[in-house]
């Protein structure tokens, strides 16, 4: 009776990691927001996609649509384990494989570094050259640009996405921009390789102070590839320590307001009676207690469920390199 208990919980375990990576090739594909247009590309209703984010298992074909409408690896989706471990590429010169075979890995490692290596590729491409004197000289495209709030700028709570399909008004590009005031390199990484130190995979963004002809001055994160995958997107200044030095003072979480927290990922959590939501790595509820971890001592926070206001996952956290 115990072995099967054991090989019920393997199961569970098996088909929960395998919805947590159909969502996580959704929303790298898709965006947060992305569910119908991704229902259609495989030819679902909404309806019935949903139902494979809710923990049932697809069939066969509708796995191999997932893989073929986005490039994703059928047996990493299926197990977790990438089936690229080697790579030939047919044709290319000895230097190339091996530059090829070494991207292929970083793919099946770290996905999501697949869309900025993509929109770098795009760039090379175009015969683009991005430079820092150059970003100060010329206007940024609006499209590109995720807004940095002030604590005091952010809500008692979100609106809801359903009720409202278009960006969150806090988040939208500006429309007319006077001028570059000052732009700074940055790096971007997931927050939670942070927090679980393991080694930053950086990728270069920049932040930009701009003066808007509606409004006062404002920092921005330029960056194409996160803006068009994460509409909503926004950053918000880490103001405490608790989280350092994966989260320091002067980092820039960004979030989406629709992403809720998950367990053991670091999360902005807004209380009311406070200004500023905590920066803290979420670990649940539990008898009427929200659960929060402090990475700079290892110490844990407990607050009232019922003061909790919203809380949603960091996602990505920008340093500053200036």
């Amino acid at each position: 009776m115990q072995r099967k208990g054991k090989w019920i919980t393997a199961l569970r375990s098996a088909q929960q990691a395998l919805t947590e990576r159909i969502k996580q090739v959704r929303r790298r594909h898709y965006g947060p927001r992305g569910k119908a247009e991704f229902a259609e590309k495989l030819g679902l209703s909404p309806d019935e996609y949903q139902r494979f984010e809710r923990g049932a298992i697809p069939p066969g074909d509708v796995m191999v649509r997932i893989c073929e409408t986005t490039g994703e690896d059928l047996q990493w989706l299926l197990t977790g384990v990438s089936a690229r471990g080697t790579v030939v590429i047919s044709g290319a010169r000895g230097r190339h494989q091996d530059l090829l075979a070494r991207i292929a890995t970083l793919l099946d490692l770290k996905p999501g570094v697949a869309g900025p290596l993509d929109a770098f590729v795009g760039l090379l491409q175009e015969g683009e050259h991005v430079r820092s004197d150059a970003a100060t000289a010329t206007l940024p495209d609006p499209s590109e640009l995720i807004p940095i709030l002030e604590a005091d700028e952010l809500p008692d709570s979100w609106p809801n996405p359903d009720d409202d399909p278009g960006r969150f008004p806090l988040a939208a590009p500006p429309k007319e921009i006077e001028s570059v005031i000052q732009t700074c390199p940055a790096g971007l990484t997931e927050a939670v390789e942070c927090v679980e130190g393991a080694e930053p995979d950086l990728r270069s963004v920049s932040i930009v102070t701009l003066r808007t002809g509606t409004e006062h001055e404002r920092r921005w994160v330029r960056s194409r590839e996160l803006a068009k995958c994460f509409p909503g997107m926004l950053g918000v200044d880490i103001s405490d320590d608790a989280m350092a030095p994966a989260l320091s003072p002067g980092d820039t979480a960004l979030v989406v307001p629709e992403v809720e927290a998950r367990l053991g990922r670091p999360a902005l959590c807004k209380f009311a009676g406070e200004s500023a939501p905590r920066c803290r790595v979420w670990l649940g509820e539990q008898g009427g207690e929200v659960c929060l971890g402090r990475s700079h001592d290892g110490a844990e926070e407990r607050m009232v469920s019922s003061a909790l206001l919203w809380s949603v996952e960091v996602l990505y956290r920008v340093r500053s390199a200036a």
